[in-house]
This record gives structure tokens, C-alpha cells and sequence, in this order.
């Protein structure tokens, strides 16, 4: 059996907030989308048959306390993955409202909260979320952000196998409905071409029931160069704001401070 270093899950693609050149495409236009926790049963299930452990399991979005059945999912990755450090990525402003349920399974399984703190949130909101986080013993890794990065540049032009192997989240890879990714990048190109960019990330999506699949045919997979790659430069960071009314591909091109 094998081990994989890290898998992703988004529980959902919508956000409650619009931040302009979002990684994770997520914009005020699109469609919400809650992860179904049967579906996500299975998979894991099925993945467990390849890798029997998996060292961080990260729950994310868009913004993860969307999902009004978070708990669950948290309980499902370590029934399934009982060794696992479970993770969560949130901007936090919905973390005061998160129920009993939830505060309580955050607690017993011990999962780490990486609270991401927006310029939307002044220092009196920051404050009280920041009590409500120690009255109730939460496990939470604070970072300020004041600036985001892009790494996507859409000519198609990027060198693949250098870019792979300047990656910092080639091992970043993703469990969608199914379906494994090399990286984020893949399973978001759904969210991209609805732009219209007329991309083509779908080799560097592998589908886990396929009949030929092994624990070392999917490591293969993970760990070469897709397509996607020729999309990905060397990040380029700019400062933190919200969308504007109109929003385009430009969002996310590649652009310096």
C-alpha cells in the first residue's frame, strides 16, 4: 500500500465574499455548489483501497462553512483516513455562527482552521471572532492577507516539465465527484472556461474507478506534467481587493504589484 501527502476537497466552489483573482475561481456570478457527502463516502472509500493513508486531508472552497453538513464531512475523512490531520481553510466570517455540531467535531478530531484574514474584516470583527475562537479551544492558524498572487498566464506558451518542477503545489492534488488531480489547476477548469478561455485541463484529471487503476498508475499520473502546466508561470503577487461589477479573464492574468 502506499501513502499520498495531501489531498484537497472542495465541499464547495461559492464564496461569501468576491475577492478579485480568487485561486480557487471563485466570482459573485456563478452557481452555488455543496459537495454530496455519500458521493464523497465512496470515493474515499475507494481511494482507501489504493493509498492506506493519506497525511493531510484539507477541506476547502470557495468558502467551506457554506456547507451547512461540514461536520459530516470531517467525520467521513476520519472514519475512512483515521490517521489523517484534517484541515480547513476559511476567511472565518461565518465561523461565529457554525453550529454545536460542528464546534464539537472540530474539537474531538482535532482539526486545524487556517482563519485567512481579509481586509474586509476591521479590528473589532477581528477581535471578536478572535474570542469566540479561544472561548471555545479551536485549533486556528492566523494569516493576515494584504495581497494575493496569480500564476496563470493563458497563451498556453509555459515550458511544462520546467514548470513542474518549479511547483510548490505539485503535491497539491484534488478529490472532486470522483476524480483526481494533479493540482488545483485541473479541477477548476470548469470555472475558467466559463469565461471563455477554451481550455483543456482534462489529462491531468484521472478518474479513480477507472478499471486499470493501482495505487502506482495514479502516483504515476500525479507526479508528471499535464497541460496544465503549460498555463502556469512563476506567481506574480498583487494587492488584495474586491471584484468589480464586470469580471474577465484580466482578474486573473498574470501581473506584477
Amino acid at each position: 500500500m502506499s501513502e499520498l501527502q495531501e489531498i484537497g476537497i472542495p465541499v464547495v466552489e461559492h464564496c461569501n465574499i468576491n475577492c478579485k483573482g480568487c485561486l480557487h475561481f471563485c466570482h459573485r456570478k456563478q452557481l452555488p455548489y455543496f459537495a454530496d457527502i455519500n458521493k464523497l463516502e465512496k470515493d474515499l472509500n475507494r481511494l482507501h483501497s489504493f493509498f492506506d493513508n493519506i497525511k493531510t486531508i484539507r477541506l476547502y472552497g470557495g468558502e467551506p462553512l457554506l456547507h451547512k453538513e461540514l461536520y459530516k464531512f470531517i467525520i467521513c475523512c476520519k472514519k475512512i483516513y483515521v490517521d489523517s490531520e484534517i484541515e480547513i481553510l476559511t476567511n472565518g466570517l461565518l465561523l461565529m455562527d457554525i453550529s454545536s455540531k460542528l464546534i464539537e467535531t472540530l474539537k474531538e478530531y482535532s482539526v486545524k482552521i487556517y482563519w485567512s484574514v481579509y481586509p474586509v474584516i476591521n479590528e473589532e470583527k477581528y477581535n471578536q471572532i478572535l474570542k469566540f475562537i479561544e472561548i471555545n479551544s479551536l485549533n486556528c492558524v492566523i494569516n493576515k492577507v494584504t495581497e494575493f498572487y496569480t500564476c496563470f498566464d493563458f497563451t498556453g506558451n509555459i515550458d511544462a516539465y520546467k514548470a513542474f518542477e518549479r511547483c510548490s503545489g505539485k503535491h497539491c492534488h484534488i478529490l472532486r465527484e470522483g476524480k483526481i488531480s494533479c493540482c488545483p489547476a485541473p479541477l477548476v477548469g470548469h470555472l475558467i472556461n466559463k469565461f471563455g478561455a477554451g481550455i483543456d485541463f482534462s489529462d491531468g484529471i484521472y478518474d479513480i474507478y477507472s478499471e486499470d487503476a493501482t495505487s502506482k498508475e495514479i502516483l504515476n499520473f500525479l507526479n508528471r506534467p499535464h497541460n496544465a502546466c503549460k498555463y502556469c508561470s512563476s506567481p506574480r503577487f498583487f494587492k488584495w481587493e474586491m471584484q468589480g461589477n464586470i469580471i474577465t479573464l484580466n482578474d486573473w492574468k498574470s501581473r506584477l504589484v
